[in-house]
């Protein structure tokens, strides 16, 4: 799929390593995982701007049920963000369940010399770190040499590029009709300057872009690097998402559109806007002990992709 719509561009495969064919197909076997969590997702959304009137309303669930095999509760039909955010989770980390990293590190403890040395002697292991929480139990962190890895029934590497390659093909078609209008674009979200000519359509179903504004636009956008950016909308709403900082309200009186608006502004990839956290709760992973302790991170402009 990707490699057909590549070459339309112009991109050119150089090697092919393994081909794979499957005879037997099916569009059922996720099907009641998928209907379960995406009902509770649309029905935690509200209801369409369109939907004014009980007649409209009546309509949208009919055509949802045709389209999607999916029958809408009207009764719950309400816009629910912590509800529809537990949906998505669920519908989104299932493809990534599916193509989980099996060569995982493991922390195994021993308290008997036999155990220990087993461990050690293991050719299938590669021992990462060995130490000693008490005087009698030896910890042991390790992973599988992938040599000898075992093959995971809970995985499928197919299952997981299979759907995340359809919606990515989804993404970059709207993206090469916006052209040069695209500002910003994640996995399944684009940013773009509007001329009200080259809106991409939107819809209410699986597949179909919808409106995250809820009928705003977007008048200042700025983005300091990937998963990194700010905005303001018409009606003065601000929204600043970065990603490996929580924006608490300690964190948001330095770190917010403004701030980020001004870095960007001054094209310094040298400036930085410190961020101090007296009380950070972490984890001291040998002593196996939750702490609270000071942390500062740095918030700067990154654009290494």
């Amino acid at each position: 799929m990707g490699q057909r719509r590549g070459k339309t561009k112009g991109y050119r495969i150089s090697d092919i390593y393994e081909v794979y064919h499957f005879p037997t197909t099916s569009d059922t076997l996720f099907r009641t995982y998928i209907d379960t969590f995406l009902k509770i997702k649309q029905e935690s959304s509200g209801w369409p701007q369109t939907c004014s009137t009980e007649e409209e309303k009546a309509t949208y669930i009919r055509e949802y049920e045709k389209k999607e095999g999916i029958k809408l509760d009207a009764q719950n039909i309400l816009k629910n963000p912590g509800r529809r955010q537990v949906a998505k989770l669920a519908l989104n980390s299932f493809w990534g369940r599916w193509g989980m990293n099996t060569l995982r590190s493991q922390l195994t403890y021993v308290n008997t010399v036999p155990d220990f040395n087993r461990m050690l002697s293991d050719p299938s292991n590669d021992i990462k770190d060995v130490y000693f929480p008490t005087a009698e139990v030896a910890a042991i962190h390790w992973h599988s040499k992938k040599e000898y890895l075992s093959q995971d029934a809970s995985t499928n590497i197919f299952n997981a590029t299979f759907t995340t390659a359809w919606a990515r093909i989804k993404l970059y078609n709207e993206m090469y009709k916006l052209g040069r209008s695209v500002l910003y674009h994640d996995t399944d979200s684009i940013i773009y300057a509007s001329d009200g000519k080259n809106d991409p359509p939107q819809g209410n179903f699986l597949g179909e872009f919808t409106d995250e504004l809820d009928g705003d636009s977007i008048a200042t956008f700025v983005s300091a690097g990937p998963k990194n950016y700010a905005y303001q909308t018409k009606r003065g709403k601000t929204c600043c998402k970065i990603r490996g900082f929580t924006l608490n309200f300690r964190n948001s009186e330095k770190l917010n559109f403004e701030s980020v608006k001004s870095l960007v502004r001054s094209l310094d990839y040298e400036s930085k806007i410190p961020l101090h956290n007296p009380a950070k709760i972490t984890r001291e992973a040998k002593r196996r002990k939750v702490i609270n302790k000071e942390e500062t991170k740095l918030y700067r402009m990154v654009y290494a992709k």
